[in-house]
Formats: C-alpha cells, sequence, structure tokens
C-alpha cells in the first residue's frame, strides 16, 4: 500500500512541477515582452529578436536557456528551432558553446525526471521501446558508450524519447550525459550554423552572398536527410549481423 502511495505521489507531482515551470517562464516572456524597444521598424522576427538582444543581453539569455530547459526536460520537441534562434543571436561559436551546454543539461534534467517520476508511466505506454533499447543494450554491453554514442549521432528514435527511455533502461546518468554531449555536437553545429547563415541573409537585398547563404541553408538542413537513414541502418546493425557479413 505504501509504495502505491509513493508511486502516486510521484505521478502527482511532475504536473505540479511542469505548472510551476509554466508559470514562472511564462511570466518572464509577459516581463520580456513589456520592454519597450526605441525602434522605427522592426522586420521580421528575426530582426526583432536581434533588437531585444542588444538592448537587453542578459535577459534574453535568461529567457532562451528557461525556454530550451523547459523544452528539453519535459520532452518537448522543437530543438532545431531553438538551435537556429541561437544561431541568429550569437553566431555559430557563441551559439554552439550555448546549445549544447543547455541541451545536456537539458537532456539529463529530463532523465533525472523520469527516473523520479515518470517510470510507471513509460513502462505502460513504452513498452514496446522499452523492449527494443533493453534488447539492444544487452547486445552492445561490451561497447555501450560507442552505442548510445551512435544513438544520439544517428537517432533510432527521437532524442527526447530516448532522453526519457534511458532510466528506465538502467543506463547510468554520467554514461548518458556525456553522450549526449559528444552525440550531439555535430546536429547542434549545422543547426547554429545554418540559424547564422539565416541572420546573414537581408530581406530587401538577395545579393549574390545572400543567395549562396539560402543555398548553404537549404543543404544544411535537406543532405541530413538523405545520408542517416543509410548511415542509421550501418552503425545500429546487432554485432551477429556484423559477425555474419564477415
Amino acid at each position: 500500500m505504501s509504495n502505491q502511495v509513493l508511486i502516486w505521489a510521484r505521478l502527482l507531482a511532475l504536473p505540479l512541477i511542469f505548472l510551476a515551470y509554466t508559470a514562472m517562464l511564462a511570466s518572464f516572456v509577459t516581463h520580456i515582452s513589456s520592454l519597450q524597444l526605441h525602434s522605427d521598424e522592426v522586420l521580421g522576427m528575426t530582426r526583432q529578436f536581434k533588437l531585444y538582444n542588444e538592448a537587453f543581453p542578459m535577459r534574453i539569455a535568461m529567457l532562451f536557456c528557461l525556454v530550451y530547459l523547459y523544452k528539453q526536460a519535459f520532452a518537448i520537441p522543437g530543438s532545431f528551432f531553438m538551435n537556429l534562434l541561437a544561431g541568429t543571436l550569437y553566431g555559430t561559436t557563441k551559439g554552439f558553446i550555448f546549445v549544447c551546454t543547455m541541451s545536456t543539461i537539458g537532456a539529463t534534467l529530463c532523465y533525472l525526471i523520469s527516473k523520479c517520476f515518470c517510470k510507471p508511466v513509460i513502462k505502460l505506454f513504452f513498452p514496446r521501446q522499452i523492449d527494443s533499447l533493453t534488447e539492444k543494450i544487452k547486445e552492445n554491453e561490451g561497447s555501450l558508450f560507442f552505442y548510445l554514442l551512435g544513438s544520439r549521432i544517428f537517432p533510432v528514435s527521437p532524442n527526447y524519447l530516448l532522453n526519457a527511455l534511458s532510466p528506465v533502461v538502467g543506463i547510468p546518468c554520467h554514461l548518458f550525459g556525456v553522450t549526449v554531449l559528444l552525440g550531439l555536437m555535430p546536429y547542434n553545429y549545422f543547426t547554429v550554423q545554418a540559424g547564422t547563415l539565416l541572420s546573414q541573409i537581408d530581406p530587401e537585398n538577395l545579393s549574390k552572398e545572400n543567395a549562396l547563404n539560402l543555398a548553404c541553408v537549404a543543404a544544411i538542413v535537406t543532405i541530413p536527410g538523405f545520408l542517416l537513414p543509410r548511415l542509421r541502418r550501418y552503425f545500429h546493425r546487432s554485432p551477429t549481423e556484423s559477425h555474419k557479413e564477415e
């Protein structure tokens, strides 16, 4: 009986944490939007964010961190657009460091929330995914670090689902955090770089340089779609399949 009470207490605590974080984030966004910018014209959302960032850099940095951690901690999709925004606001180098840090912290928060509050729910709604991931971990027991690293670089399931499932199947937190940091670096770099290129495009003056930037952004977005399925099949073969080919 006491065990059931503990499970229900954990399940009820999670919505309270979610609502508290949402209320804090909404309050901060309201405060930011109430600030006045002395500008005659703001062209587009990108330009607006850049103007806010120039006027209130610390507030925008705090807002960006809160939103990114909120999204990651509660397994909400949208990393691509957040990374584009990071490239727009901070450039490739700073944006890349910023995003790598936030994605690692946010994914670890999701791991801890799943471990502390959500195990019964995850086991109930994702039994097939849990069985599949458990089998893969057993197959790659001797090289678990490299398997987890490959799962981030060439993901079979969405990253937010892998974040939530990891504590359920017994992946250690330290190994989880390191593979998130290293494995998401290529994705983070290219998406942040795409945001940087987009920020350099002037909609009123479509020069050759702007056209080249657009072409680069299109390549960054579309090429992984062709390569990832093939690389994913190669890197996620079971050891028995690899031995058969040899």
